[in-house]
């Protein structure tokens, strides 16, 4: 073989390697790029489900400072409110998208809220000062749960970073009777 022949199969050679090469690079940039775009996805319905939940959670926490400031039966509520949050769905969007912690912290907190409505239905029908201490105990546990539930939220959302949770998710403690 001549050396131009010789010379024209090797560049040949090297620019077919150079052009795989940048082919599978931009087959693994393509890869990142999907990736990337889905967790960014996933990322966004996790934050769209946790701004759901942190309404509902404040709402929750209205709700029971309401009932016990007012000592209205359940069923007056919402008017003071707005209507009940479809809770069965929330936790069915955070059962897809929340992470283990929060779901743990969701239950934990629906489960005290389903427990201190107990001593306020009794409270309700006895009106006596105990059953009043127990409500407002078990009001007050419930509130506790669910702001420990807003600031893993919170802290998840701003990416592991945790600060006190705001003014407005702090629930003051029931009005004396005599205020």
């Amino acid at each position: 073989m001549t050396s131009g022949v010789e010379i024209a199969l090797i560049s040949g050679g090297w620019t077919a390697l150079v052009g795989m090469a940048g082919f599978g690079a931009a087959i693994l940039t393509t890869n990142k790029t999907i990736k990337s775009a889905r967790y960014d996805k996933l990322r966004g319905w996790r934050a769209e489900v946790y701004v759901d939940l942190l309404a509902a959670v404040k709402q929750r926490q209205d709700e029971r400072l309401v009932e016990v400031q007012t000592e209205l039966p359940l069923e007056f509520e919402v008017a003071a409110t707005g209507p009940e949050p479809d809770w069965d769905r929330l936790e069915a969007r955070a059962l897809a998208f929340a992470s283990q912690p929060v779901l743990k912290a969701l239950l934990h907190a629906s489960a005290a809220d389903d427990e201190s409505r107990g001593p306020y239905r009794i409270w309700l029908a006895e009106r006596t000062e105990k059953a009043k201490v127990a409500a407002i105990k078990a009001r007050q546990a419930a509130d506790d749960t669910d702001r420990k539930l807003a600031e893993l939220i919170r802290a998840e959302l701003q990416g592991g970073r945790s600060s006190p949770v705001p003014v407005l998710l702090r629930v003051p403690g029931p009005i004396a009777a005599d205020q």
